[in-house]
């Protein structure tokens, strides 16, 4: 089956507003989600209800996209979400048009974790405001190099390549604490 016609699939189970499940084919949100992992989706009603730290589908150039909500705003009367795999220094910027739900569990193979109860939900909110602090830090660092260090631009002096390794590390140490809380509670599915 071409992709184009499953995802048309796809976005019609989510229009009807039944949770719709997704096998994920990136490492972008590792170590929570890993390839292979499915992913229970739940359509979002409310754009005003995706909040900092959940995670979500999107669809960009014909492709889904599970990511990390880090920061949102209005412009010109139109909400855009700044966004963030767990696994990466870059983040972007989604229309809310594009976002088709919302992350609500996560199927591995030793069982299931929640992300709808009232703990996850706050442990996701901390984890969203930490990589949205170190997603500014990562561009004010990008920033700060092309505009004083912009006879070395082609290479990093060790300064940032050690700020970015911490950057790109620190992320995975605090995923890895939240997963570690969940071992006890994972639902063996």
């Amino acid at each position: 089956m071409k992709p184009g016609i499953l995802n048309e699939l796809w976005a019609e189970r989510l229009k009807k507003g039944s949770v719709t499940k997704f096998k994920v084919a990136s490492g972008s949100m590792k170590p929570l989600i890993n390839i292979g992992d499915r992913v229970a989706v739940k359509k979002v009603d409310n754009l005003g209800r995706v909040r900092l730290g959940d995670i979500v589908l999107f669809s960009t150039t014909g492709n889904y996209v599970v990511h990390r909500i880090i920061g949102k705003s209005h412009q010109r009367g139109e909400l855009f979400f700044r966004q963030k795999g767990d696994a990466s220094l870059q983040s972007g910027i989604v229309s809310g048009r594009e976002i088709r739900g919302k992350i609500i569990a996560i199927e591995k193979s030793h069982g299931l974790i929640r992300l709808d109860t009232r703990d996850d939900k706050v442990a996701s909110f901390l984890l969203g405001v930490y990589f949205a602090l170190s997603d500014g830090a990562y561009r004010a660092l990008k920033k700060i190099k092309t505009t004083f260090f912009t006879k070395h631009a082609d290479s990093d002096t060790r300064l940032f390549k050690v700020i970015k390794i911490m950057l790109g590390k620190t992320p995975e140490f605090f995923v890895n604490i939240f997963l570690r809380s969940k071992r006890n509670k994972i639902d063996p599915g």
